[in-house]
């Protein structure tokens, strides 16, 4: 079948090039040729390479943008259970868990008396590793009165049963640094949490004892029992 004049404009015009080429190089002396041909060998590998910088660069672009992608779509998921807002005490009694007002109760309820908060708090939130460290890092004493002259066995302040107990006022440093190690424990591992430690009025109290280095170890301190409360400020 015969070819139509458009489909032989490009073949024509091709030939004609070639032909071009082919008398322009007979035209040049044997040398003049290599040169030639060599410079278009190095015009021909720039091109490659171009090409491929060219398709490296492209890569990269998308990994980033994917990577960037990744990034806020992992941001937003690690922070969309966060609530905006502090939760009331009404919000917290509503939906955490309990211990009672005495410790037969918080037995009842599940809870477990942590020593180093000072109170009984629901199993869900007791750390047990967490606070035989400090325990054993802080060799405590405990006293049944303010001037710290009748002792008390750490085996009876570990049962939880009593009203109050007064120690040294380390103790109350060291209860302030075992809570914001909670605090960061809960929300890195999104683990439920004691209520007081979220507020901010407890983070405030201890940024004040911290304050008074120059009754570190010679004041005593009371450690009144507590029945906290444990849930997820997380959502």
């Amino acid at each position: 079948m015969s070819q139509s004049r458009h489909d032989m404009a490009p073949s024509l015009e091709e030939d004609g090039e070639a032909f071009m080429k082919g008398q322009y190089e007979a035209m040049l002396s044997s040398q003049q040729r290599r040169r030639l041909h060599k410079k278009r060998r190095r015009i021909n590998a720039f091109a490659s390479i171009c090409s491929i910088f060219s398709g490296v660069a492209t890569g990269l672009v998308l990994i980033i943008l994917l990577l960037s992608v990744w990034h806020q779509s992992g941001t937003k998921s690690q922070c969309a259970d966060i609530p905006d807002h502090q939760l009331t005490e009404e919000e917290m009694h509503e939906m955490w868990k309990g211990c009672g007002t005495n410790s037969a109760e918080a037995r009842q309820m599940g809870c477990k008396y942590d020593v180093m908060l000072g109170g009984w708090i629901h199993a869900d939130c007791y750390a047990a590793d967490l606070m035989e460290k400090y325990i054993e890092r802080g060799n405590y004493s405990w006293f049944r009165d303010q001037s710290l002259t009748i002792p008390v066995s750490e085996e009876e302040m570990r049962r939880g049963d009593h009203e109050v107990l007064w120690t040294r006022k380390f103790f109350h440093y060291a209860h302030c640094a075992y809570l914001w190690e909670m605090q960061m424990r809960a929300y890195r591992e999104r683990k439920p949490i004691e209520s007081g430690i979220f507020l901010e009025e407890h983070t405030i109290h201890c940024a004040g004892i911290l304050l008074q280095q120059d009754t570190l170890m010679t004041n005593a301190t009371a450690v009144h029992t507590g029945f906290e409360w444990c849930g997820s400020p997380w959502g």
